[in-house]
């Protein structure tokens, strides 16, 4: 029989929390299962995909591939990232105060 895979559900999280993700596959001969995550390649050979202490650097899309000898079954599910704010870059012109009387006269 060939491999098939439950849905799998997205996840969001806030950064620094821990992930599980389960690949829950089945078929005959039983299937092995891998976590692939889509846009870097990183491999996990295992039913089970946990990531601790999780970074907006590890936010994306994540496969679990399920095979057996009679075929392959795939799921995405997609893992959001949210942090706190942060300031990357102050952009400005430097300004120059001189404050004496005749630099600023008011006028009636």
């Amino acid at each position: 029989m060939p491999s098939s895979i439950r849905a799998i559900e997205n996840k969001t999280v806030t950064e620094g929390d821990n992930v599980t993700l389960l690949c829950s596959a089945s078929g005959i001969p039983s299937p092995t299962r891998s976590w692939i995550k889509v846009s870097g390649g990183s491999h996990t050979h295992s039913d089970v995909l946990v990531l601790t202490n999780i970074n907006r650097n590890e936010a994306g899309e994540y496969r679990c591939e399920a095979s057996n000898k009679c075929g392959n079954a795939s799921e995405t599910a997609s893992i959001d990232v949210q942090y706190a704010p942060e300031i990357t870059h102050i952009s400005g012109s430097p300004t120059l105060n001189k404050g004496g009387p005749s630099d600023s006269k008011l006028h009636s």
